[in-house]
């Protein structure tokens, strides 16, 4: 898996770049949201990993012009605020299609809107 890390944490970043490069994936690091928006848009990445709190560029604007340009990259949001501080974010999202498990272990396509 190729993946990229938005993190301007210096010594979480490279302890997350290497965690993932130890089981095998392709982890590239970008230090700022401009950075990581730049790289997200040229780039060929199976996920993103952001920090919400980014200089020059918040992860979630990153998101957001990621989508704008019609990106639909997974992203995973590392963030130390509370999970509803992105509520009002969140719905301004269109949904997305992703891949899930039914119950029966059998995978089903599925179309999420944000909740709540």
């Amino acid at each position: 898996m190729r993946l990229l890390l938005i993190e301007d944490d210096r010594d979480a970043a490279d302890y997350i770049v290497k965690a993932f490069r130890e089981v095998g994936h392709v982890a590239d690091h970008a230090p700022d949201g401009e950075e990581g928006l730049a790289m997200a848009a040229e780039g060929q990445y199976d996920v993103l990993v952001a920090d919400r709190m980014l200089p020059k560029l918040d992860g979630l604007s990153v998101i957001g012009a990621l989508r704008a340009k019609g990106i639909d990259t997974p992203v995973l949001i590392l963030c130390p605020r509370r999970p509803t501080a992105t509520v009002p974010y969140r719905r301004s999202l269109p949904p997305r299609k992703h891949s899930s498990r039914r119950p029966d272990g059998k995978s089903a396509a599925a179309t999420t809107h944000p909740r709540n």
